[in-house]
């Protein structure tokens, strides 16, 4: 991340870079998720750092409100994915914004690489076959 945007910029005008990814809401209770954003995170970490915005679709249209029975975004849940699935472990900053239409963002700003790049230290759930999800 060379420099710092606007968040609100970035969410009146969203748009999938190398280092902004829009994703739709995401259950942070679900394992699968879990490991899905990790993946996300990782790969942002290690090509210089960046964005998931989430409440935003790849087609770039607004997911609506946070659905029900899905777990609010806190930070302590980002920093527990980052600690189960990531090493070493890094400290991302989570910002709840509101775009100029009224929809609810979340802006999950990941540092970038410094010395060691991050690796999987654990896999996702299995699926049926035994291949992870």
């Amino acid at each position: 991340m060379h420099e710092f945007p606007d968040l609100q910029d970035l969410i009146d005008n969203p748009d999938e870079t190398l280092d902004v990814e829009l994703k739709g809401w995401m259950d942070l209770g679900d394992s699968v998720c879990k490991a899905k954003i990790a993946k996300h995170i990782a790969g942002i970490f290690n090509s210089g750092g960046g964005f998931i915005i989430f409440g935003i679709e790849d087609d770039k249209t607004y997911s609506g409100p946070l659905p029900k029975g899905i777990n609010e975004y806190h930070s302590d849940d980002i920093a527990s994915i980052i600690q189960k699935y990531l090493k070493p472990t890094f400290s991302c900053r989570l910002t709840k914004l509101t775009s100029k239409s009224g929809d609810a963002c979340i802006v999950l700003a990941i540092p970038s690489l410094e010395t060691y790049p991050v690796t999987s230290i654990c896999d996702g759930p299995l699926q049926k076959n035994g291949r992870t999800k």
